[in-house]
């Protein structure tokens, strides 16, 4: 099945329908930017629905994703939504497709929150085959207590002294919210379990995780703003525009301000004078980005 047909197959769970009209116009059924020839008004749909059952990707994230950067959302959605062919539970072949995809839009990271779904034991067997690397657990994570779209910083608290560690989250609207330890795993997907050799040569050199390309001018417009430190901490409006361009909306980089600050490559303060800033890794990966 080419993304085209996979891209049809999975709107047309998402919009309720058995399919769409065959045949369609002609065109090169392979290319990346034919995003579905679907209508104005089924694309509004589309975005709806996916924006409904996903974390972290705002309408303006959606429309400026390709036809295959698209794809790993949608079959999400759909998982989420319980539209997949067993009843809202991925199944193993469908998962391994994701994890391709993902491998090349460039989001290698995965955390406990996404495969909450997968069927028992699947996680345990992918790390044992060496599909899935565990790596450090989530530094931030979204507020699940509020109901409002926000990624807080993990805080580890010990008290009383007896007491067992526990890890929680402030936010705003609740107060402190606790955070089970098993929702802050995270594992990396190995890339040569997807990849030919020709495309390994294309990963980023000197171990360097792959970055989307809004992540790299988040990075490089933070460098060129000096946000390298808390006390020249900027504004995400003002990384915004300097990242994308005059009249962008700072809610369009929301899931990538929460990918860079769980990455360890920026860190933030909430609040009245507020802000985000580079961390050391954060300014020499920018560097090099910006030399490149």
């Amino acid at each position: 099945m080419t993304p085209f047909d996979l891209y049809h197959d999975l709107a047309a769970r998402l919009l309720g329908r058995e399919d769409f009209p065959l045949p369609l116009p002609e065109c090169d059924r392979n290319y990346p930017h034919n995003i579905g020839l679907l209508s104005d008004a089924e694309e509004s749909a589309l975005a709806a629905s996916v924006l409904n059952h996903t974390r972290g990707l705002s309408l303006e994230d959606w429309r400026a994703l390709d036809m295959e950067q698209r794809l790993p959302w949608m079959r999400f959605a759909v998982d989420k939504s319980g539209l997949g062919a067993n009843g809202g539970q991925p199944d193993r072949a469908s998962i391994l497709l994701s994890l391709g995809d993902r491998i090349r839009a460039d989001s290698p990271v995965i955390d406990a929150d996404e495969v909450s779904t997968w069927p028992d034991g699947l996680v345990e067997e992918f790390v044992a085959d060496g599909t899935l690397i565990s790596i450090e657990a989530a530094k931030s994570i979204a507020c699940d207590a509020c109901g409002h779209d926000h990624v807080e910083s993990v805080e580890y608290i010990k008290s009383p002294s007896a007491s067992e560690l526990r890890a929680y989250i402030s936010c705003p609207t609740v107060g402190r919210v606790l955070v089970p330890f098993v929702r802050l795993r995270r594992w990396a997907i190995d890339p040569q379990k997807f990849q030919s050799p020709a495309e390994l040569e294309s990963v980023s050199p000197a171990g360097d995780e792959p970055l989307a390309d809004r992540a790299q001018l988040v990075l490089i417009a933070m460098l060129e703003l000096d946000a390298v430190d808390s006390d020249r901490r900027k504004p995400t409006d003002e990384i915004a525009i300097k990242a994308l361009g005059e009249g962008t909306d700072p809610n369009a980089l929301k899931g990538v301000m929460s990918d860079l600050k769980t990455r360890e490559l920026i860190n933030s303060k909430t609040g009245r004078g507020g802000g985000c800033w580079l961390t050391d890794k954060g300014n020499s990966r920018a560097s090099k980005l910006r030399d490149h």
